[in-house]
């Protein structure tokens, strides 16, 4: 349970940064395998701005800085989006494990953003 923002009794607040840092990672990979493959510019342009505002919102997170939950449920509801869409069409393993990875990060990082307000408001 946090006890002030950004520090926690039991280490969990430390480490709720990994997981949006790991999916920007992929965000990024994935850009750059869709340009290398077809010659996608259009998706290396969204991994690589995807995969940036994931990277800043990991940074923020870590450092306890205001908005960075915020922006982590963002950027991956902006990534669920299109990934559902692609996976749906090609039922492609990596499109679904994307889409199903985003989606969770979108409501975990929604929820803790809920409730760090809430615990402000308190």
């Amino acid at each position: 349970m946090p006890n002030e923002v950004g520090t926690s009794t039991n280490g969990l607040t430390q480490s709720r940064h990994q997981p949006i840092a790991v999916l920007s990672v992929l965000s990024f990979v994935g850009g750059a395998m869709g340009f290398a493959k077809a010659g996608s510019v259009p998706s290396l342009a969204a991994g690589v701005g995807i995969g940036a505002a994931m990277a800043v919102s990991a940074m923020r997170i870590h450092d306890s800085l205001p908005g960075g939950l915020e922006m982590a449920a963002g950027s991956s509801a902006v990534m669920f989006v299109p990934m559902l869409r692609r996976a749906l069409r090609t039922r492609s393993p990596i499109p679904i494990t994307m889409s199903i990875l985003a989606g969770v990060s979108a409501g975990f990082y929604g929820h803790e953003a809920y409730d760090e307000y809430e615990h402000r408001l308190k």
